[in-house]
């Protein structure tokens, strides 16, 4: 275990194993360090240079007989001495925008696979990538927190008798504030869910935050006098979202900080203006602390405070709470899109949140849909739809997934006679009806009364399936294949799945 990242002078609880390899250290002239010289300094001693490192004061002007100097005899940016207390006076130049890197090269000379950790404990935000001969293979983010903790940020797997070449590097954003007690750990098993070289072959997914409008640059020219001495030149600082009655302008410059960043400057820019088409203001709302995330979708207004409180609105000024995900302006494929006729249920249902969103970039839309994969997508838009059971009663053999075992206890699935599941076999249509079916009796709907149509291939259906499958195309919730035929046996597609369960949610 070893501290970096503090002057091992400055701080009292680490500076046994503090390091000072890490601090930065510069020098620059300064005409204005002469002014802080005491009176009995000879002129051949000063200089106007300092100098910040382990081993210089960060005090310009006398600050006391705690220095060990009197003021006539005091020297700005003084050098420190272990026979002085130098708390609250050393320099730190280590903290901000920087990436500490660790170069290793770790040889298992055991008989077993091991994992090879780097844990950080610290309460600010870091971030953490391994990196190898080929490049890049993880990256681990560490959240603010109220107290310090210990997170694994990365873990290498190194087989036995195998020797890997690779460096930790550790990112220190802008807005860090403290030390770290890093540690270096040596384990039978990982203590990460994931291993850097589970990334390989992981899609790329959107960066940043989401932004539902347009920069005020874009149309300045276009803006009323009033926005523009609200703005006061800052047009990259705050977003225009098109509304059904004009647009919603709000400050974007801070989105993402902290709850605690900037707050006793949240009362300049906790405003959402309410423009029309020709960018006058018609109106305003001050919300309690800062708007981080501001939407307009299907005719309501959203917003995500800076404390992570959402809101929702018909109007811009009635707003009530709103617990479920921010609706998403826009949808982005980064690995597989769906087929024309299905593109524009699979993005609608993205952006509702019926089907969970961690799922976009790992599902191949055309591929048939496994048992478990339905069983999670239904369960997610049921959870949606505050219609899940409260406590799990059923059990299968072969699965521990809570979403199958909560549809297990709903009613809405059964497993086989051997009391298995058998989550990764493909689902038939036929299945995929009956299971559509339930979770709509589940939610209370009623059975459709025209139930006169026909399949050909009517015959080929389970009679254990035919019940739902006519009712599930009454209700144009799951129709046929073309030419009057259901194909029952056949697979159904991922994206097939994802349009039928936002139809069930949409009927209901």
């Amino acid at each position: 275990m070893w501290c970096s990242h503090l002057n091992p002078q400055d701080d009292i609880w680490s500076k046994n194993i503090a390091v000072e390899s890490d601090l930065l250290a510069m020098k620059y002239k300064d005409d204005f360090k002469l002014q802080h010289y005491g009176a009995n300094i000879p002129e051949e001693e000063k200089d106007n240079v300092w100098i910040w490192d382990a081993y210089h004061s960060d005090t310009p002007a006398y600050q006391g007989s705690v220095t060990g100097y009197d003021k006539e005899n005091y020297i700005p940016n003084y050098p420190l001495s272990v026979s002085r207390k130098n708390e609250g006076y050393a320099c730190n130049l280590g903290n901000y925008g920087v990436i500490e890197s660790y170069n290793l090269k770790v040889k298992n000379t055991t008989d077993k696979d091991k994992y090879f950790e780097y844990v950080a404990e610290t309460i600010s935000s870091i971030a953490a990538y391994v990196e190898d001969e080929d490049g890049v293979h993880s990256g681990f983010l560490k959240g603010t927190k109220s107290k310090a903790e210990k997170d694994t940020m990365a873990s290498v797997l190194i087989p036995a008798g195998g020797e890997k070449e690779f460096s930790v590097n550790v990112v220190l954003p802008i807005n860090y504030v403290g030390g770290i007690r890093n540690y270096f750990q040596i384990c039978d098993e990982t203590h990460i869910k994931r291993t850097y070289e589970d990334y390989l072959n992981d899609p790329r997914t959107e960066k940043g935050p989401v932004v539902a409008g347009i920069l005020a640059e874009e149309v300045k020219h276009l803006l009323s006098d009033e926005v523009k001495e609200i703005i006061n030149g800052d047009y990259d600082c705050y977003e225009l979202i098109k509304t059904n009655t004009g647009y919603m302008m709000r400050w974007i410059e801070w989105d993402g900080a902290p709850y605690y960043y900037y707050k006793p400057h949240w009362e300049l820019v906790k405003t959402i203006y309410y423009l029309d088409d020709n960018y006058n203001i018609t109106g305003k709302y001050d919300f309690d602390a800062i708007p981080q995330l501001g939407l307009f979708y299907d005719g309501y207004f959203y917003i995500e405070d800076a404390d992570g409180r959402r809101y929702k609105s018909n109007d811009g000024y009635n707003w009530e709470s709103y617990t479920k995900r921010m609706p998403l302006p826009a949808v982005k494929f980064n690995n597989d899109t769906p087929s024309d006729w299905a593109d524009g249920e699979v993005r609608l249902a993205y952006t509702l949140d019926v089907v969970p969103y961690s799922m976009k970039d790992v599902l191949v839309y055309a591929d048939n849909t496994t048992r478990e994969t339905f069983c999670d997508i239904l369960a997610h838009m049921l959870l949606l739809k505050d219609k899940m059971p409260s406590e799990i009663s059923a059990g299968f053999s072969d699965t521990e997934n809570k979403n199958v075992l909560m549809l297990g206890s709903a009613g809405i699935i059964s497993g086989y006679e051997d009391g298995s599941f058998r989550p990764l076999n493909a689902i038939t249509r036929e299945e995929a009806a009956t299971l559509l079916y339930k979770a709509a009796q589940y939610m209370g709907c009623e059975n459709m009364e025209d139930q006169s149509y026909v399949y050909a291939d009517n015959e080929s259906i389970g009679d254990w399936a035919k019940e739902a499958v006519y009712q599930m195309y009454a209700a144009q919730i799951m129709t046929g294949m073309g030419d009057d035929m259901f194909a029952p046996k056949n697979g159904y597609t991922n994206e097939q799945s994802i349009a039928t369960i936002l139809r069930l949610y949409e009927g209901q």
